[in-house]
């Protein structure tokens, strides 16, 4: 995902087992004007996984960690 000029880049760092929430968390991110990233959604296919996201979170303007029980 690259970054698109006047955007709040969101990092949304969740387990495995929240992917479902994570992905509505990230509509209503997108719905606010700013650019969710989910690993799943972006992050390619034989990617370095662990750089991708290193790469990312140096740019993000926010991280929103989500915690469920």
């Amino acid at each position: 995902m690259e970054p698109v000029d006047n955007f709040r880049l969101v990092f949304v760092s969740h387990s495995g087992e929240d992917t479902w929430v994570a992905k509505q968390i990230a509509k209503c991110i997108e719905s606010k004007g700013a650019m969710p990233f989910l690993d799943e959604a972006d992050v390619e296919v034989g990617a370095e996984f662990e750089e991708d996201i290193r790469n990312f979170l140096d740019k993000a303007d926010e991280f929103l960690v989500l915690f469920t029980p």
